[in-house]
């Protein structure tokens, strides 16, 4: 340094320690707050405060509420005083002790630029070289603030330029500030920042009249609100005494951010200035009885302004501020408690002390004992995330592995009551309740005789439901779950979820209430009357027959219940992501809270947050997609409706009769009970079951009772020989009830909904733990790899920084290294970028002028050589191409070829419209001086991206100067048009064949080399040099002429070929070949004239009728035909060529295949067991199914034999002959994949993998069958669309509009086929986890099956007990005898006691009843292979479930995608496609409508033929008179 510097320097030291303890500056403050004061200091100094929440001194108050002389008094420096400059931005002191001389850096920091847009992150600026002399501060923040307030000039201007305190300044306010950092050895450790001024409304004073903007208000309350906010900013309120407080709106929004006051501390200045009286309005604020703060409110006294011109001194000014409150009153009569809350210093000191309390609340607390503190600070220690790994890469990899898998392993399941799939199980459960109970309440009453009357619930369904709330007279709460809106749904769905079971209470109410509209069917109880249906019904008819009523009545009442199901559906959906949020949060957490500081799980979270959301929104679409599947009511399980239906009909008349027919229901049943009597002679039969297992030895003959007029009726048709009438019958013969049709559709819709609900009840589950639960992990590893970059060639550098506290990214690097596109990568926008010299691609297509106009011809080659030699040299300015010598250009060009393209647009009277392209000529090969070897690809994917489009007219030109073998452009016309229908041979340059060559030649023209469907042609052009001689076209033709007709071989042709050579040949077949074609179908004149006539009258009449008038309606009204046609075949016609009728057969055979895929289960072992032969599944018979075949095994057949059974069906196709063979599985076989499977289970368990592995394998067999069934439907639907499309279009123009439709139909078909092919995909790949809500009939299912399998076995194994048991059942079931008039019924004596009639007695005895005869199976020994079965019955049980879940889901998903879905938007499409709806409709139309070229020359030759043979006939019969 300098001897000046150092001069300078020390001047700066005396100076400062002639002034002894400035503010804070007192050397004397406490040692351990000082040290917390230089903590927050120094993370001041390392810039973090722009990033953190630091503790920090906010300076607020109205304008001349005297905050700068405070922040004078505190930071011993002097801040400008100049009108409108002070309180413009902010202005932020940073003060910090040293034992270097005083000095003070001035710099700017920017967050907004010039037109207060936020910069992104904050940019400082250093103005001016460091301060050593305190008297420079005052100017140099004076113009720092004018260079703030004028961001867009130069800052030196400010900094070294004059001082135009005149010129006003471009922004009134600015959120940029001025940031002072002074240093000093008697300067104190503290930061904060002199806001500016606020009013009561934001507004700033005498903005307007100093040239501010409106929007200066909202800025500056917004700065202040910016800093107050923070909860580590202690607000330093200042308010003059000299204004009204209420006036002063910094208060109101100190108020607003720090309601208790705890931030604030309130200071009162100016108080000399209060005026006379007004003094007891102040006093309540020191005492803090006035807007009371945690802090207390402060009175200070500053100097004035006058004081410091005169520079006096701040230990004179505490003098006179001492002096002032010690003996002005109402100051000096405060009570002394009071006292402390008057002058600077106990400001000051309080100011230390809660920014020093502040900070102690987040360093750790001191502990008393130093033993005690160590222990503590070693649990610290320990608690603490270990430190960075030196093997980041790998480690980070390892977490990474752990947590996938352990998210895997909460997806598959765990055990325990937080598990996330015991979680999701209630709401699964709550789901499946909500959607239950949006079951129509059919009541079989009209509404007006309702009143009171009670509907029991069906006893069918309490088995069959987990449910059954019945109010206290017998009736159902009505379900209100469904019934609500989603937002009341939301909130109350807990308190809804046990209205469930199916009895029904009539309202009172509802009886009294009026007619109502055809809209007001349910009231508010959600019930809907018999007479109700019945009206609906009657409305809805159309053309029907009396007593017939449309499907449409169940289908809108059907309908209506499915509505409800969507917001169930995704409040279900939500709250599994609700739960999926929580439990990943955790996992992450648990795996990633320990490393590093927090970024790698901080970025985890962030990205496994948003692979969720990706999932959720997959899931909200499948499960959208199930909704709107239901939206058309379908089954396949047709037993199940059917049950269903009969139970709810018996249900709803017998409730009906008891009504309406009360006196023959009461006879009825009267009999029934007198005529059937149900001894229980040892108390052992089953309760629920009508027939006694025994009754062996106290039967006594019963007498039977007197015959009524029921039994009369039965003994007379008895008598008449009709037998087997029951009681229940005889209501047959009663008058028909005018409502049987609604109970009918009642019976209809309820049984559907049982069907319905059940499924959907699945799917959506199903849906969401594919897409959601288990999706979340579906490529989770890639994707955390790619998004974190682990994997990529950065990967160490990556992870080491994850290791540790994230540093700020710096992209550096030299001139077209990849910097931008690096910044474009991670950034995601677009930088700015200059044309490519090197072939990149530009994203996006530039146009560039090239020159003015051209008007004369004669200009146009020089333009366009210029144009190509720019474009070869793409770093050279375009001007140098358009205006220099074309000697000086470059040549060689710095590129062969270029995909750039030179475009002339062309214009003029005589000009025809139209576009075309020449291509470059493909290469073999590239000279070393020319281009480079990657040429040879450019130029060919160059002209296969023209010649490939159907619409081009490939005119392929050859050169008969060179090989026709190593001439590439035909072999890639070959290619793209192989038949030659679109490409048309050109010879050239003929005079240039080597001699002895021309036979070669001479082959194309005759069309027998490479033939051609338009030929070949040969053409001789005018060479450049007669170009240059300014040679006419028409000198240029007529030397053609002469050189074909006079140069061999081309001379010596036969006359036959010499049109295909010729330039005005070849133009005249290009204009011709379609007329060309159209000759090819005229009939050929025949031999006598009058046939010819009648020929060509039936050609004529044969024609298509020529162009309609209105073409646009005509189409209109053909599309709008074809696709109500279409909407009519979708939804059903009543004809056995309709779609859904060719559909129908391949439904049921596809139930079929997948029906077959039942697993074979044989409960003995292959070994062991004798020739057996499995009994049939009663059980299964009723249930739409062919009976299980009877598998009989010879235990001879070893086991690697493969043994099958195969089911004796007919095969009609392959979706027919899919799954037939039966891989039969043995019980010894599952028993041993079951141990096999055990790891660390106790004995007796065996893990849920074997059943899992058992229906994995049933359900992989289902895809090809859902595969072929959706082909064959496909294969339906195309021929169908061929026929309507033929119907409708076919004699339309010439079949352009016809071939157009066909194409679109073809390729809207085959979007819906890709749609239904991923849905089924999406499906079968939902049945890979096994799943159902279906409990009721899962486990009655398998109670069945494990029957089954345990008394087949049994029969072997136990073969004389089961003899026994079966001889008491025939015995026990004994039927009655009927005997004597009125056919009264009694019972024959039982057998004696057989061994087990005597267990079941003793048993009873014993006081155990309801015992039944299979019981006694249950006393014997346990089977060693009962974990088999149960695996057994467990997998054939879920397969009922599954299987008739899939089988409906499938044509489900094909009849919404394929079958549906060809008519979604079809007329849209048709409409778009065609181009009828654009700008040029009616040209389009004109031309689908107007005959093509060919029929019009057809017609026009055939008349012209007409009139012709006409002629010549009358000629002919004037010749022949």
């Amino acid at each position: 340094m300098s001897n000046a510097g150092r001069s300078r320097k020390e001047e700066a030291k005396d100076q400062v320690s002639s002034q002894n303890g400035i503010g804070l500056s007192d050397a004397q403050l406490s040692q351990p707050r000082r040290r917390m004061l230089d903590l927050v200091n120094r993370l001041h100094s390392t810039g973090v405060q722009v990033d953190i929440d630091l503790p920090q001194i906010a300076v607020i108050g109205s304008q001349s509420a005297g905050k700068s002389s405070l922040i004078e008094s505190i930071s011993g420096i002097t801040l400008p005083r100049a009108a409108g400059t002070c309180t413009r931005c902010p202005t932020e002191c940073r003060l910090s002790r040293s034992d270097n001389p005083w000095q003070c850096k001035v710099s700017l920091r920017f967050i907004t630029d010039k037109d207060g847009q936020l910069l992104g992150q904050v940019r400082n600026e250093t103005f001016g070289a460091v301060i050593y002399d305190k008297s420079e501060v005052e100017e140099r923040i004076r113009r720092a603030q004018k260079a703030i307030l004028n961001p867009s000039r130069p800052r030196k201007e400010f900094l070294d330029g004059g001082d135009d305190k005149s010129r006003a300044t471009e922004l009134s306010f600015s959120s940029n500030c001025v940031s002072l950092q002074i240093s000093g050895p008697d300067v104190a450790d503290l930061s904060f920042c002199d806001l500016p001024a606020v009013l009561d409304s934001g507004l700033i004073a005498n903005v307007s009249s100093k040239g501010g903007h409106a929007n200066d208000i909202n800025l500056v309350e917004g700065l202040v609100t910016s800093y107050i906010k923070k909860q580590s900013c202690i607000i330093l309120l200042t308010v003059t005494c000299e204004t009204d407080f209420e006036n002063q709106g910094a208060h109101r929004l100190a108020k607003q951010y720090d309601p208790e006051g705890k931030r604030t501390i309130g200071v009162l200045t100016k108080p000399d200035r209060i005026p006379e009286g007004d003094q007891i309005h102040w006093l309540p604020f020191i005492r803090n009885e006035r807007e009371p703060l945690d802090n207390n409110w402060y009175c200070v006294k500053q100097p004035s302004s006058s004081d410091i011109q005169k520079k006096i001194t701040w230990d004179k000014a505490r003098k006179l501020e001492d002096d002032y409150f010690s003996m002005t009153p109402p100051w000096n009569e405060l009570d002394t408690m009071y006292l402390k809350y008057l002058r600077t210093r106990n400001l000051v000191e309080r100011l230390s002390s809660v920014l020093s309390d502040l900070i102690a609340k987040r360093l750790p607390e001191i502990q008393e004992e130093l033993d005690r503190s160590t222990i503590k600070v070693r649990e610290n220690l320990n608690s603490l995330p270990r430190p960075p790994s030196t093997d980041p890469a790998n480690e980070v990899a390892n977490l990474l592995y752990e947590f996938t898998a352990d998210l895997h392993r909460h997806v598959d399941g765990i055990p325990g009551g937080d598990g996330l799939l015991q979680c999701i199980r209630t709401a699964q459960d709550r789901f499946r309740r909500t959607i239950r109970d949006t079951a129509p309440l059919f009541m079989p009453f009209e509404r007006r005789k309702a009143d009171g009357k009670v509907l029991q619930p069906p006893a069918f369904l309490k088995e069959d439901e987990d449910t059954g709330v019945v109010d206290g007279s017998g009736g159902r709460k009505a379900p209100a779950v469904a019934r609500k809106t989603a937002h009341a749904e939301r909130g109350e769905a807990e308190q809804t979820s046990s209205a469930a079971s199916e009895g029904i209470t009539a309202s009172p109410s509802a009886a009294k209430k009026k007619k109502r509209t055809r809209e007001e069917i349910v009231d508010n109880t959600g019930t809907i009357y018999v007479d109700e249906v019945f009206a609906r019904a009657h409305k809805a008819r159309t053309r029907e027959l009396p007593g017939s009523y449309p499907f449409a009545v169940q289908k809108t009442f059907i309908i209506d219940v499915v509505k409800q199901w969507k917001d169930p559906a995704l409040i279900y959906l939500q709250n599994v992501q609700t739960f999926m949020l929580a439990h990943t949060k955790e996992l992450v957490r648990e795996h990633f809270s320990e490393f590093g500081q927090g970024l790698l799980e901080q970025r985890v979270r962030a990205i496994v947050h948003h692979h969720l959301k990706e999932c959720f929104k997959r899931a909200e679409q499948r499960v959208l997609w199930v909704l709107e599947m239901e939206e058309h009511p379908f089954t396949v399980n047709y037993h199940y409706l059917s049950e269903y239906k009969s139970n709810f009909l018996a249900y709803y008349k017998s409730a009906r009769d008891k009504e309406t027919r009360a006196e023959v229901t009461s006879q009825i049943e009267s009999f029934d009970t007198q005529a059937t009597v149900s001894p229980t002679p040892f108390n052992w039969t089953n309760t629920r079951n009508t027939q006694p297992f025994g009754g062996f030895s106290s039967f006594a003959e019963l007498p039977a009772p007197g015959p009524t007029g029921i039994a009369k009726v039965l003994a007379g048709l008895t008598e008449m020989g009709i037998v087997g009438i029951k009681p229940q019958d005889l209501y047959r013969i009663l008058p028909p009830d005018e409502m049987e049709p609604a109970i009918n559709i009642m019976a209809d819709v309820r049984a559907y909904f049982q069907v319905a609900y059940k499924r959907f009840s699945d799917n959506v589950p199903q849906a969401v733990d594919h897409e959601l639960v288990r999706g979340v992990e579906r490529d989770i590893l890639k994707t955390l790899c790619i998004k974190l970059g682990t994997s990529g060639p950065s990967s160490e550098k990556i992870c080491a920084e994850l290791a540790q506290e994230s540093p700020q990214i710096c992209v550096v690097g030299q001139q077209s290294s990849g910097k931008s596109s690096l910044i474009e990568s991670v950034s995601g926008i677009t930088l700015p970028r200059a044309a490519d010299s090197k072939g990149q691609p530009l994203g996006q297509a530039r146009n560039e002028p090239f020159g003015a106009t051209i008007y004369d011809k004669a200009e146009v080659e020089d333009r366009v050589q210029r144009a190509q030699r720019a474009i070869l040299n793409p770093s050279v300015p375009r001007k140098q191409f358009l205006e220099g010598d074309m000697n000086d250009l470059p040549d060689p060009s710095e590129l062969s070829f270029s995909r750039n393209v030179v475009s002339l647009s062309i214009s003029g009277p005589e000009v025809a419209d139209l576009s075309f392209c020449d291509l470059p000529g493909l290469i073999a090969s590239v000279g070393s001086g020319r281009g480079a070897s990657t040429d040879i690809g450019l130029v060919e994917g160059l002209v296969k991206s023209y010649i490939t489009k159907p619409s081009c007219i490939i005119l392929l030109t050859v050169a008969c100067e060179t090989d026709f073998e190593n001439q590439g452009a035909y072999h890639l016309a070959k290619t793209h048009d192989p038949q030659g229908k679109r490409t048309i041979g050109v010879l050239t340059k003929p005079d240039r064949i080597p001699s002895g060559e021309e036979k070669g030649w001479i082959d194309f023209i005759r069309n027998e080399r490479e033939p051609l469907e338009n030929n070949w042609y040969c053409v001789k052009q005018p060479s450049s040099s007669d170009l240059k001689q300014e040679l006419t076209w028409h000198d240029a033709r007529r030397r053609e002429e002469e050189y074909f007709a006079g140069t061999s071989p081309w001379s010596d042709l036969d006359p036959t070929f010499h049109k295909y050579l010729r330039t005005r040949n070849l133009v005249d077949r290009l204009s011709s070949v379609l007329s060309d074609l159209i000759a090819k179908r005229l009939p050929e004149i025949q031999e006598e004239l009058e046939k010819s006539i009648l020929e060509t009258q039936r050609s004529l009449a044969a024609l298509p009728p020529p162009p309609s008038a209105d073409p646009f309606n005509d189409i209109a009204a053909l599309i709008y035909d074809f696709t109500a046609d279409l909407h009519l075949q979708v939804m059903g016609v009543p004809d056995r060529d309709g779609l859904l009728q060719a559909i129908g057969p391949i439904q049921q055979r596809f139930r079929a295949a997948i029906r077959r895929t039942a697993p074979a289960f044989v409960p003995f072992s292959l070994k062991s067991a004798p020739r057996f032969a499995l009994p049939e599944i009663k059980f299964l018979e009723n249930e739409d199914e062919s009976p299980e075949r009877r598998i009989s095994v010879d235990e001879t057949i070893p086991p690697e034999s493969g043994v099958s059974v195969s089911v004796e069906v007919e095969e009609v196709d392959e979706l027919d002959a899919t799954a037939r063979g039966m891989e039969l599985i043995y019980v010894d076989e599952v028993y041993t994949r079951a141990n096999e499977a055990r790891t660390r289970e106790l004995p007796g368990f065996y893990p849920f993998v074997v059943q899992q592995g058992f229906i994995a394998k049933i359900v992989e067999k289902w895809h090809r069958p859902a595969l072929l069934y959706l082909q064959k439907v496909e294969k339906i639907m195309a021929r169908k669309m061929k026929i309507l499309v033929t119907k409708h279009f076919e004699t339309f123009g010439q079949g352009v509009l016809e071939q157009r439709v066909r194409t679109i139909i073809h390729s809207h078909l085959k979007d819906c086929f890709e749609r239904a092919e991923d849905r089924i995909k999406w499906l079968w790949n939902l049945e890979d986890i096994p799943f159902t809500l279906n409990h009721h009939y899962l486990s009655d299912y398998k109670e069945k099956f494990l029957i089954y399998y345990k008394a087949a076995r049994a029969e072997v194994t136990l073969k004389n007990i089961a003899t026994q048991i079966e001889a008491f059942a025939k015995a026990s079931n004994s039927p009655p005898v009927a005997s004597g008039p009125g056919s009264a019924r009694y019972y024959v004596d039982p057998p004696e006691p057989t061994g087990i009639a005597k267990a079941l007695k003793g048993l009873g005895e014993m006081g155990i009843t309801g015992t039944k005869p299979e019981d006694i199976y249950k006393i014997l020994p346990p089977d060693a292979m009962a974990p088999a079965i149960n695996i057994m019955a467990d997998v054939r049980a879920y397969f009922q479930v599954a299987y008739k879940r899939f089988a409906d889901n499938i044509p489900l998903a094909v009849d919404q995608e394929l079958v549906r879905g060809i008519e979604r938007d079809l007329l849209k499409t048709l409409y778009a496609r065609l181009g009828m709806n654009g700008p040029d409709g009616h040209r389009i139309v004109k031309e689908l409508a107007m005959e093509s070229p060919k029929i019009a020359d057809k017609r026009q030759d055939l008349t012209k033929k007409l009139e012709r043979l006409q002629i010549a006939n009358n000629e002919l019969m004037e010749i022949g008179m």
